[in-house]
């Protein structure tokens, strides 16, 4: 049972971390993008 906990939780980070993406004008656009003088940085826009 502590081995499918462990992988339980392994799995929820990882797909928590893999969406973490941005979004602009109904696309998405993964961490570290760049769109003009904007990069996506921890699911937002910041400008560089």
């Amino acid at each position: 049972m502590k081995k499918a906990s462990v992988l339980f939780f392994s799995l929820f980070l990882y797909c928590g971390v893999s969406f973490a993406d941005c979004s602009f004008d109904g696309k998405t656009y993964p961490e570290g993008s760049v769109l003009g003088p904007y990069k996506c940085v921890d699911d937002q826009w910041v400008k560089q």
